[in-house]
């Protein structure tokens, strides 16, 4: 019983150190401009909802991961017997996925937890400016307007890919799912959009014409 008592006051206290209800884990987030296609998502997810209610299940290198059966299941399939489960990324906050895509531990999920990371490695290079007025809002735009196929193959999706690829070396697990996560580097053009978006990245090692050294490489 003492276990017990002492196991469920660290999980309050952890629950409250990343922000979330001491008592059951959730927390409202936040998720206006982070999206996930529409026709990926389960069917009880609105495109334009700006905050779900996420569950804190955990840390994915480092970073915080909620769950919500909002963006769906992995583990749980929806009326028409598939599994429609998406995840999305407030780098402030962490990693929000569906139901199990995280704690189920199938590679299947993994794989979209690495993706999603890559979005992580994103926002640290060029900074939260840069972040919410360029990949952001480019990638909603490519949600919204888009088939999931085509949004698979946007900048913002293929550089987080290209990003984690690099991160994870052999232990990336996009391999076995080349359709949803192609590889592709950021391009020039890209660049410089990302460096006209901010004058001020003094977070993160920038070559004088304002281009992320380490990442500059086009191949």
């Amino acid at each position: 019983m003492e276990g017990g008592i002492a196991g469920g006051l660290i999980g309050g206290l952890d629950a409250l150190d990343k922000g979330t209800n001491f008592w059951t884990g959730k927390t409202n987030i936040d998720i206006t401009g982070a999206y996930a296609c529409s026709n990926c998502n389960s069917s009880g997810f609105n495109l334009n909802e700006k905050t779900v209610t996420g569950k804190y299940v955990g840390e994915f290198e480092g970073v915080n991961v909620f769950e919500t059966k909002k963006l769906g299941s992995l583990v749980t399939p929806e009326s028409d017997r598939y599994y429609h489960y998406r995840a999305v990324t407030v780098p402030e906050r962490g990693i929000i996925a569906g139901e199990g895509v995280f704690t189920s531990g199938q590679r299947v999920g993994q794989a979209m937890m690495q993706h999603e990371f890559g979005h992580i490695l994103q926002y640290r290079i060029i900074g939260p400016a840069a972040y919410w007025s360029v990949i952001a809002p480019e990638s909603f735009c490519s949600a919204s307007l888009t088939s999931c196929d085509a949004h698979h193959k946007y900048w913002t999706e293929t550089w987080a890919n290209y990003l984690s690829k690099k991160h994870f070396g052999v232990n990336w697990l996009g391999k076995f799912f080349p359709r949803d996560y192609p590889v592709q580097n950021i391009s020039l053009t890209n660049k410089f959009k990302i460096y006209l978006s901010t004058h001020t990245h003094s977070h993160s090692p920038y070559d004088p014409i304002g281009l992320p050294f380490y990442y500059a490489s086009s191949t």
